[in-house]
């Protein structure tokens, strides 16, 4: 066994049981209302006969499907939630994974499923969640998304592919250490800026094959010593480029130390983001209790997202305080380093959850998030100036559902050209363990 160091496997399993990642794997599963979309491979026997077998959940009548090709779609299943099992075996009897899955409709096009009880990434986690989307240089699109558990360990994502603008999507790599990550290109070259863990690392990696392959990560600022109290934090927010740099938001604090700051990071538009040195951070802005809507149980801003503001200025927009307000700094533009200054606390009906805005070619700004209060209605609000919005349309709108049970959330949007929006969503629905704890990724078309 040799050293490696990069960020892609196909698949990741840990160093002692590395020996399983040489059985049929299946690598993706994509329900969508009776039918089921399957996608494996096997690195041990890519050659071999292979065929997948499935029944209803805890039954013994299994039904069986050659399988000729990398991708099968299973059809004429009842929708009405049943649950599944199923596994892929090759012609020696070597056997994959048993997964698990469940019918039911759901808003959008499903990239990945995960069954809450799926056994697939119990070493990291059992639900999915941080959703990322961009467009390469070829036209094809990527998404990302992590596995996450209360208690796991929070450092395996998921990487997909579609080459034909999201009808269809298909397995790239497992990325590892990697968390909360955010894809983006520059100069040709695509990178993820992600945290190698909960609170963890800074880091950035790059590939020059789509997506496939992936270099080693490079630290861009070493993260938490004290476990689980307080370190970086941040979701999959823009990478903007800006009057000749990069920029993006990040956060310091934690959950169990009752505290986040806001940072904004950036880098020159010529020099090369692998390079630590060339990232500026600026000083951690601590959060004050004076500011408009702090409550007792405010810890600070958290999930910030780097924007051009109308004058001119980089700013940064946070969820704030549970409520349908956003806490928003500005930066020095003539200093990178300088810390960020307080600009206000402004109403702002996603405030409560994590948004993501972009600024449109016109001029407009639309920002994806959940209307207050809860996460079972995903909408879409515009805006001429940060501070005044107008609901655009409710794109998925479950408020017939629990809100304790369904969540459309966390959105990740681009804009595809100049009259769509290409959205992701971390969705919980059919049964999720919560609305929190996601069981899809799903992709959708918003036309302006």
């Amino acid at each position: 066994m040799f050293g490696y160091n990069k960020m892609s496997y196909q698949p990741y399993y840990p160093i002692d049981r590395a020996a399983e990642g040489l059985r049929p794997y299946i690598c993706r599963l994509a329900p969508q209302g009776g039918e089921l979309e399957v996608e494996w491979f096997d690195k041990g026997a890519p050659d071999a006969a292979h065929t997948l077998y499935y029944a209803e959940r805890g039954g013994e009548e299994w039904k069986t499907v050659p399988l000729f090709d990398r991708c099968v779609k299973l059809t004429g299943f009842p929708e009405d939630h049943r649950e599944y099992q199923l596994y892929i075996a090759r012609e020696d009897g070597t056997r994959s994974n048993l997964r698990l899955w469940r019918t039911g409709a759901v808003a959008g096009r499903v990239i990945n499923y995960l069954h809450p009880e799926d056994p697939q990434y119990a070493f990291v986690g059992q639900f999915l969640a941080s959703p990322s989307i961009v467009r390469l240089d070829d036209g094809a699109l990527l998404a990302s998304m992590d596995v996450f558990h209360k208690d796991g360990p929070r450092n395996l994502s998921l990487l997909f592919r579609s080459d034909d603008d999201g009808a269809n999507w298909r397995y790239a790599t497992d990325l590892f250490p990697c968390f909360w990550g955010t894809l983006f290109t520059h100069r040709g070259v695509l990178y993820l800026l992600n945290v190698s863990n909960k609170y963890g690392n800074i880091q950035i990696a790059c590939s020059t094959d789509g997506g496939i392959n992936w270099s080693a990560p490079s630290v861009l600022m070493h993260g938490s010593c004290v476990p689980n109290r307080k370190g970086f934090h941040r979701a999959p927010m823009p990478v903007i480029s800006y009057e000749g740099r990069l920029w993006v938001s990040m956060d310091f604090g934690g959950w169990e130390s009752h505290a986040f700051d806001a940072i904004l990071m950036s880098i020159d538009w010529d020099a090369d983001p692998m390079v630590a040195e060339n990232w500026v951070f600026t000083q951690p802005t601590p959060h004050d209790k004076r500011w408009k809507n702090a409550g007792e149980r405010a810890y600070g801003g958290i999930e910030g997202n780097a924007v051009v503001a109308p004058d001119g200025r980089v700013a940064t927009m946070l969820r704030y305080n549970e409520s349908p307000t956003a806490l928003m700094f500005k930066n020095d533009m003539t200093d990178p380093h300088a810390p960020l200054t307080f600009w206000q606390v402004a109403p702002f009906p996603m405030g409560h959850t994590k948004f993501e805005v972009r600024r449109h070619s016109d001029g407009t700004y639309y920002a994806a998030g959940n209307t207050y209060p809860a996460r079972n209605c995903l909408s879409l609000y515009r805006s001429s100036d940060l501070e005044n919005w107008e609901l655009v349309e409710h794109i998925v709108n479950r408020r017939d559902a629990s809100e304790k049970e369904v969540g459309y959330q966390y959105p990740a949007f681009l804009f595809n050209g100049e009259q769509e929006i290409l959205l992701l969503s971390r969705t919980a629905d059919n049964y999720a363990d919560t609305f929190h704890n996601s069981n899809y990724v799903t992709f959708h078309r918003i036309p302006l």
